[in-house]
């Protein structure tokens, strides 16, 4: 009867038959199969036998399937060895069971493993759980004994406590918050007045319970880590040297790409700097170089700045001069950034390492595990390891992509109106209700929606959605939930498709039918803001950044990106978009990071197209 469900459940072999479905049944299965072998036995299972043991009365009743080990039938057998009493019933079962499990494995095994658009078998990054206490040096069990005691600056502290003693009228407070949160971020390194000087010192002022879990403990890790004194880069710092790779992909794989660079370069000891050779970008030279074109943004001195450090803090505080690659007194090794297998089994033919996409940072690692143990009051509720995963990605980028201050400075120029800003295209903040135009407010509205449309060169890795699919799904949520954050029918869109910006413009909620839920609400219409100006081919990041680079744009085309992902950041309502897209995830890690999330991202592809979140 068993095996006639999963006929009847399995009717042909396309991509909706995902393993997911397949294990699902395979566990209605085995509840069917008892079912059968209780009628079968007359309740024999059920009976309690009492069995004398070392002089006491113990009470021994058969355990259903779901609370047995994941191997049932080695446990099995071996409770046949130990327990004296072991009656010729169990070793029936036993058989029957091994059959079953045998005959469903072999369609376990045979189901589909991916879509037919993913590049990668299922397991390829998945993430597993480790030991962490055995990986920690002593060096590291001092370090963590430091970083349990942290705790948040003083003037973290004096700011919460006057603002409860504001004078502002309580009705406007949480607005004023919400733009003093936001002209923070957008001022960081500027010299404006009460703006925070460095990252890391934003960071600090934030509110530990908006962040992800030990945000404020892991940031100031890897800048330390990460900034050794200058002598020590000079001395005694090893080195793991990410050179340019990925040349085709967006920006956003690039830096979930270096997140496992620095993972691997911290459990090998080294610090992870970019390579600053001369090179054509192929294994060689500055990661996304691609994104400041050859000629790059600027020089600092005699050198050309390009690539990552066209936008970002530098990632150390070493200079290139103190790597050495070649010769005897070599302190540096270059990372290969990719393996077939997903680096699963990929270790370094000198230094041995071995780090598979999802290895966190064992201090890291063993931290997480403590705050896991203290939030769970004791019970050792666990996350799954792919979430632990996602949170270093997650710590990992809001380190690498901190905007440095010539960026930031051009960004928040061009978010708060002045659009003709050097090194900037001609931007324009549109916003539109049905058929009327709506100014774009600093910050965007509390509870607005940011909405990733990723469509072009995607396609060749997962089913595209439709930008009606994105819309339905925020219409669900803002339904949903209308107090939730007061989330609102305001949404922040961006995409390569100037099609769905079309959409946008020939969209009124009011007359169409694109939900019937609508009554649910008192605001029937939705508000829509995006830029104009950006360049959108529909295409993808190579493509745009080539074409780019040939009008001399490239660095001004990624700025423009980059202001786009940090007004994603503003909408505190969620983040409605795919986790098959680098630039979606991206958004909602950083989110957890530099800004405190309040919403939640909200999916809208298919699960199969991200299985265990990627690299």
């Amino acid at each position: 009867m068993a095996l006639s469900i999963l006929r009847l459940a399995l009717p042909g072999r396309g991509r909706q038959n995902n393993r997911n479905s397949i294990v699902i049944v395979f566990f209605i299965s085995i509840a069917t199969f008892l079912a059968v072998y209780f009628e079968e036995t007359s309740g024999i299972l059920t009976q309690t036998a009492a069995v004398r043991n070392g002089g006491q009365q113990v009470s021994s009743q058969s355990n259903g399937v779901d609370s047995a080990p994941i191997n049932i039938i080695e446990h099995t057998l071996e409770n046949q060895q130990q327990c004296p009493l072991q009656s010729q019933v169990t070793i029936t079962v036993t058989q029957k069971f091994t059959q079953f499990l045998e005959q469903t494995k072999s369609l376990i095994d045979s189901a589909p493993q991916t879509t037919s658009k993913s590049k990668f078998p299922v397991d390829v990054f998945r993430a597993y759980d480790e030991d962490y206490q055995d990986m920690l040096t002593p060096e590291d069990r001092e370090l963590i004994s430091t970083l349990r005691s942290y705790k948040l600056k003083e003037p973290t502290k004096k700011a919460s406590e006057g603002a409860q003693t504001s004078d502002t009228p309580l009705i406007e407070m949480q607005r004023e918050a919400h733009i003093r949160a936001f002209r923070n971020l957008y001022s960081i390194g500027s010299g404006l007045p009460s703006a925070p000087h460095t990252w890391l010192e934003y960071i600090d002022g934030l509110d530990p319970n908006m962040l992800a879990p030990l945000t404020h403990i892991a940031q100031n890790y890897l800048h330390n880590h990460q900034n050794p004194s200058k002598a020590r880069c000079e001395r005694d710092t090893l080195f793991l040297v990410l050179p340019s790779y990925r040349t085709h992909s967006g920006l956003g794989s690039i830096l979930h790409g270096a997140s496992h660079a620095l993972s691997t370069a911290i459990r090998s000891g080294r610090v992870l700097i970019y390579d600053e050779r001369d090179g054509d970008g192929n294994g060689k030279g500055m990661p996304g170089t691609i994104f400041s074109g050859p000629q790059g943004c600027h020089s600092d001195g005699d050198r050309k700045v390009l690539g990552m450090d066209c936008f970002f803090q530098s990632v150390t505080s070493c200079s290139w001069s103190n790597v050495r690659l070649d010769g005897e007194d070599a302190n540096a090794l270059l990372y290969k950034p990719y393996d077939s297998t997903g680096n699963a089994n990929f270790k370094h033919p000198v230094f041995g390492y071995k780090t598979r996409y999802g290895d966190i940072p064992p201090v890291l690692g063993s931290l997480l595990l403590e705050w896991e143990d203290i939030n769970s009051a004791g019970s050792r509720i666990r996350t799954s390891p792919n979430s632990r995963k996602l949170w270093w990605r997650a710590q990992a980028v809001g380190y690498l992509a901190r905007i440095n201050n010539k960026s930031l400075e051009v960004i928040r120029k061009a978010r708060l109106g002045e659009f003709q800003t050097e090194n900037l295209l001609p931007l324009k903040r549109s916003g539109l209700r049905g058929n009327t135009s709506v100014l774009v407010p600093f910050p965007l509205p509390q509870g607005a929606l940011s909405i990733h449309v990723r469509h072009g060169d995607k396609a060749g890795e997962m089913d595209l959605v439709p930008f009606s699919s994105y819309v339905l799904a925020a219409e669900k949520i803002a339904n949903e939930n209308p107090w939730r954050d007061l989330v609102s029918k305001a949404a922040f869109v961006t995409t390569e498709d100037p099609k769905v910006i079309g959409e946008i413009m020939g969209l009124s909620i009011k007359s169409s039918n694109i939900s019937t839920l609508q009554q649910t609400t008192s605001n029937l219409e939705w508000t829509f803001f995006w830029t104009d100006g950006v360049p959108r081919h529909n295409s993808g990041p190579a493509a745009e950044m080539t074409q780019a680079s040939s009008e001399g744009i490239a660095a001004a085309t990624t700025l423009v990106h980059l202001g786009e992902l940090m007004m994603s950041l503003e909408a505190t309502g969620g983040w409605v978009g795919t986790r098959a897209s680098n630039w979606c995830k991206l958004i909602d890690e950083l989110a957890g990071v530099w800004v405190g999330k309040g919403g939640i991202f909200i999916e809208v592809g298919n699960p199969m197209d991200w299985v265990d979140y990627h690299f």
